[in-house]
């Protein structure tokens, strides 16, 4: 048995995302601090410093192919633009463009022609995910009430992406006392019932202020997304995750064209390192059961190094300081990567 806590702890992280690549030992080093850090009371009472795995339960996984996008050549261009002009000018660009996804993952062709019609008469539409009871899906205050063919929505949202200029918006609640939460697509007219409110000084050189959303509004069966069901969900995740650690890659490089962060060669070396993880990942055609996991280490990885450049002082401004540890935070912070990683692990145990 390995005795080195740092070892035992972040060895399911680097076999993930090992998958699609060497870890060097540059960002090793600093994937094995973020493990240990990470640990909470639980884990290290109960978990006996251990996240290893049987190895055989990684051999010749099923593997189903990728859905392959229309909006995958978008969204390529739009990184190339990103290392041109920083994240700022192209984020709500971009996270349209993963809504976009998420509809055609899980929604009717209705419900997306009519968020296309929309978006084309100039609307913004915002995801409304992070819930104001907390990460855990049960004590969310924002759920859906059925009643008949009427649903309704008791919204309280926080930190959401231009949620003071949006026009449409989609919508995760609870349902109940289910473990799957459910999405609704919320148009024009409904959500103008909704009180939005920005929050906090805005981000990225002023292009994006975040902002919390209240209300309740009356909806039916059909603006539910029901279709793909978890899988779709799931297909949405493992496609949109490595995109967005790309994008924040191609800021970095941009803010060091700026000389607004300087990359020592152990960072440079770890930040290639990532850059190829990510890559690769996006170039894969296909997934297996081990896909969500897989794509969860990597944003644990990529939050450990922003954590880790803003802790060795190689960003000299508060505001990209305040801005890189915020992409810590963008779908899944490194304890709700890790943990979800974790609980699956003692799980199969």
């Amino acid at each position: 048995m390995n005795t080195n806590i740092l070892n035992n702890v972040s060895h399911r992280i680097m076999n993930l995302i090992g998958h699609y690549g060497t870890v060097r030992n540059e960002l090793g080093s600093i994937i094995q601090r973020g493990c240990v850090r990470i640990l909470d009371a639980k884990m290290i009472v109960e978990g006996g410093f251990s996240l290893t795995v049987d190895e055989r339960q990684l051999s010749d996984p099923i593997k189903y192919p990728v859905v392959r996008l229309h909006q995958t050549s978008l969204i390529e261009e739009i990184l190339g633009q990103i290392r041109k002009d920083g994240f700022g000018q192209h984020i709500i660009q971009l996270t349209g463009i993963f809504g976009s996804v998420m509809l055609l993952l899980t929604g009717t062709e209705k419900q997306q022609k009519d968020a296309q019609n929309w978006t084309e008469g100039g609307y913004i539409g915002c995801f409304l995910m992070t819930d104001a009871g907390g990460a855990n899906l049960h004590e969310w205050r924002s759920e859906v009430i059925v009643d008949g063919d009427k649903r309704k929505l008791i919204i309280d949202k926080i930190h959401s992406m231009a949620a003071d200029r949006s026009g449409f918006a989609l919508v995760v609640v609870r349902k109940g006392t289910s473990f799957v939460p459910v999405t609704f697509l919320i148009d024009p007219m409904t959500c103008k019932r909704l009180e939005a409110s920005p929050i906090g000084d805005a981000w990225l050189d002023g292009n994006l202020q975040l902002g919390n959303v209240r209300g309740e509004v009356f909806l039916n069966g059909e603006d539910q997304l029901k279709l793909g069901g978890l899988n779709g969900v799931n297909q949405f995740l493992t496609f949109c995750r490595p995109r967005l650690i790309r994008a924040i890659i191609a800021h970095l490089y941009w803010l060091a064209d700026n000389q607004r962060v300087f990359f020592s060669e152990l960072h440079l070396n770890a930040l290639r390192n990532v850059e190829d993880l990510a890559l690769a990942y996006t170039n894969r055609d296909y997934f297996t059961r081990d896909t969500v996991s897989e794509v969860l280490a990597l944003k644990f990885v990529c939050n450990e190094f922003l954590l880790d450049i803003v802790c060795s002082e190689s960003v000299q401004n508060i505001h990209d300081q305040r801005d890189i540890l915020g992409f810590t935070k963008m779908e899944g912070s490194s304890y709700r990567c890790f943990n979800e990683i974790y609980r699956k692990h003692r799980e199969n145990k």
